[in-house]
């Protein structure tokens, strides 16, 4: 499929499959995402995936940012036998490292096992990880997944063993370093306290995200 993104600060463009925007709101920006007029003509299903990454406090005042990253620009991996293949978005995997720039260590990457197949992970054990399952069944660290689950770890160990089943297995992997800040949030508004909250929101209704006629 073809997502065009549009916002208040100037940034546009459109992704195709295997693509990625990576957008920092910081201090708030007015952005829309909508099928590209070419492929909502065709019109077909798609898939897309969309996550929300806390900033630190210190940076929820910056300037927004827009990264536009093609799939041709993405980290790859192949093992040896051919039955593990990532691609990795940001941070690394098996040193091999993903374009997108974060403000905080982190490591994304999907991984797809091919039938029956076997790896094991290493993350730094003092990070939060979890795993998407996007495709398929299998086990982590002996446990049962399946299309649509969610698990997330414990911070107690470094390594994850996971194994696809007879029809293989498709994973998100997401770990990052903790910020240990306080989590105050409503809508789309993430800060670390309720008067940051209410000062975003009347930013917002002030215009200071930008105005609803820019990005039309």
């Amino acid at each position: 499929g073809s997502i065009e993104h549009k916002d208040a600060a100037g940034n546009s463009g459109v992704i195709h499959s295997g693509d990625v925007q990576w957008m920092t709101a910081a201090s708030g920006v007015l952005h829309k995402e909508f099928h590209e007029k070419e492929y909502a003509k065709r019109g077909r299903l798609f898939h897309a995936l969309q996550l929300w990454v806390n900033l630190p406090e210190r940076h929820k005042n910056d300037a927004p940012a827009y990264q536009y990253i093609p799939a041709t620009t993405m980290g790859r991996y192949q093992s040896l036998d051919e039955t593990i293949d990532a691609i990795v978005y940001t941070g690394s995997f098996r040193y091999i490292t993903g374009p997108a720039k974060s403000h905080t260590p982190m490591n994304i990457y999907k991984l797809k096992l091919q039938p029956n197949s076997w790896i094991s992970i290493s993350e730094n054990m003092t990070w939060n990880t979890g795993f998407l399952v996007i495709n398929g069944t299998g086990s982590a660290n002996g446990e049962s997944i399946e299309y649509g689950d969610f698990v997330l770890f414990n911070n107690d160990g470094e390594r994850f063993e996971v194994e696809s089943g007879d029809e293989g297995l498709e994973i998100f992997v997401l770990a990052g370093e903790p910020l240990n800040e306080p989590v105050v949030k409503q809508g789309p508004y993430v800060m670390t306290n309720k008067a940051e909250l209410l000062l975003a929101y009347g930013e917002y209704i002030n215009g200071k995200f930008g105005r609803e006629e820019a990005i039309m």
